[in-house]
């Protein structure tokens, strides 16, 4: 019994030091497609919880979301006529690179990839 509850216990710590990946810093964001974009995306980190202020040709957007172990997801706001929109990305962090796929308020969904430029 001993031996079970000493497995069950190094198990428990295992998973538990088990830590979020580190997006803290400057990316260079590119979505694919016909109206694929180029952005820099600055990521501040608090735990799992990410803020992100993005900058392209269209100017600074603002948005936040969150990261568990290597899965990120996180969105931008944009200004459009008619009402506020949103991008969301979904993907993986593999060190200093993230890909996946973006959503642009319910539409058809684009990959996406970026490389970090510097940390913090």
């Amino acid at each position: 019994m001993k031996i079970m509850s000493l497995i069950a216990l190094w198990i428990f710590a295992t998973v538990a030091m088990a830590s979020d990946d580190e997006v803290a810093g400057k990316w260079l964001v590119k979505t694919d497609g016909p109206h694929g974009r180029t952005m820099e995306a600055t990521f501040q980190q608090n735990n799992n919880k990410i803020t992100v202020q993005a900058v392209d040709a269209m100017g600074s957007r603002d948005g936040a979301g969150y990261i568990e172990g290597n899965n990120i997801t996180w969105f931008v706001k944009v200004k459009m006529p008619g009402g506020n929109r949103k991008i969301t990305f979904t993907g993986k962090v593999d060190g200093d690179s993230m890909y996946g796929t973006s959503t642009f308020t319910g539409t058809s969904k684009v990959k996406w990839s970026g490389k970090r430029i510097s940390s913090k």
